[in-house]
Formats: structure tokens, sequence, C-alpha cells
């Protein structure tokens, strides 16, 4: 693999490892009103990011290369202690640029194949997020006009 194919993986490592749903993981909003469904929901789509941050750190290893996990943005300091009602459209905003962000990185990767198959796992995986978002946000306005 070339250096500048590691440094798209690494990007897209990067992206996953600090996205906002991976921040929340740490500093839980409130549910108030909200089913179960929603923790579940959001602690699976943690579990999926970290799961393909690993296979995409273990690939960038095994070709010779360094991975740098990158640091969340300043700004989600400031979501400490929120309610998902207020959160989920920040979730749902982060998730459609992390979409636009992968596929950039996955149009990269067009001369090397199974990087480029990974990169497009990773966005199969993150449009799925983003309907799983939706819904959730589709309950909570729903439950909040009662």
């Amino acid at each position: 693999m070339t250096s500048e194919t590691l440094l798209v993986l690494g990007r897209l490592s990067a992206n996953l490892n600090r996205s906002l749903a991976n921040y929340l993981s740490d500093a839980v909003p409130y549910f108030a009103g909200a089913n179960n469904d929603v923790g579940t929901t959001l602690q699976f789509i943690v579990k999926n990011q970290r799961d393909m941050v690993e296979r995409l750190n273990d690939l960038i290893v095994e070709n010779g290369g360094a991975v740098e996990n990158g640091h969340f943005p300043i700004h989600f300091s400031g979501l400490h202690d929120l309610g998902i009602d207020y959160l989920i459209d920040g979730l749902v905003s982060h998730q459609e640029a992390t979409i636009v962000e992968i596929e950039k990185m996955r149009d990269e990767l067009a001369l090397a194949p199974h990087a480029r198959a990974l990169a497009e796992e990773t966005l199969g995986e993150a449009k799925g997020h983003l309907d799983s978002l939706l819904e959730i946000q589709g309950k909570i306005e729903k439950n909040s006009t009662i």
C-alpha cells in the first residue's frame, strides 16, 4: 500500500474514532422520556464504529503505517449533560457530514481496491447509522408533540 493510501485510511479511522456518537458514549446524554431503544441504538452505532476503527488500524499497521486516532473537536465538550432530545439533531448533522467525508475518502482510494472496499463498507455502515439516527429523531419528535 502506498503512503497516500495509508494516510487516507488513517483519516478515515480518525473520523470514526472521534465521532459525536463515540464522544457521547463517555458523556452519556440524558434520556428523559426516551425509550431504551434510543440508548441501545447509540451503543450499537458506537460499537460498529469502534470495530471498524480497529479493522482500519489493523490494516494500517499491517502495511507499515502509524495510527493516529485524533482528538475530539473541542466544541463537543459543551455537550455534557444535555438531553438526547437536544442532541439528536447534532448527531444527525454530524452523521450526514461524516458520510460526505467518507465518500471523499473512498474516492481517493480508487487505485487501492482492498482499502476502497473497506471504505465502501464503512460508508454502508455510516448510511445505516444515519437511518437509525433519523428513526430516533422521528420518535423523539413524535413524543414531544404529545
